[in-house]
């Protein structure tokens, strides 16, 4: 498993890294077509808990993109130009803070949704 290889003290970045080493690139691209799917069909349904349901399927999305740099970028700049290495890594951060911007709004939507006019 996964969590066999990683400390018990890591980092939530040395878990993920961990993940998308070990993920198949298959994996990856149904992280990518699901996540964006769901986000698509959210976006466009407009129901209820479009919100949330959008901001959770670009946080799989943008897993899925992060995981697919950080495994290319794991193969060493060796065997790629600057260009590429310059591009991935810029990719990288951008899913990475995209996703993180993502699980934030889902955080805060969820919030709003299960509290709705609980308080008011």
């Amino acid at each position: 498993m996964i969590l066999d290889s990683v400390p018990p003290n890591a980092s939530l970045g040395s878990i993920l890294h961990a993940r998308a080493v070990a993920a198949t690139p298959m994996r990856l691209v149904l992280n990518i077509v699901v996540g964006a799917g769901v986000a698509a069909a959210a976006a466009w349904a407009h129901k209820f808990w479009w919100i949330t349901a959008t901001c959770a399927g670009l946080c799989v999305a943008f897993y899925g993109v992060w995981a697919f740099a950080e495994r290319r970028l794991e193969t060493g700049p060796d065997v790629m130009s600057q260009t590429e290495e310059t591009g991935l890594s810029i990719l990288r951060v951008g899913a990475a803070l995209a996703g993180l911007a993502a699980a934030l709004i889902f955080t805060f939507s969820l919030v709003s949704v299960l509290l709705g006019t609980w308080i008011s």
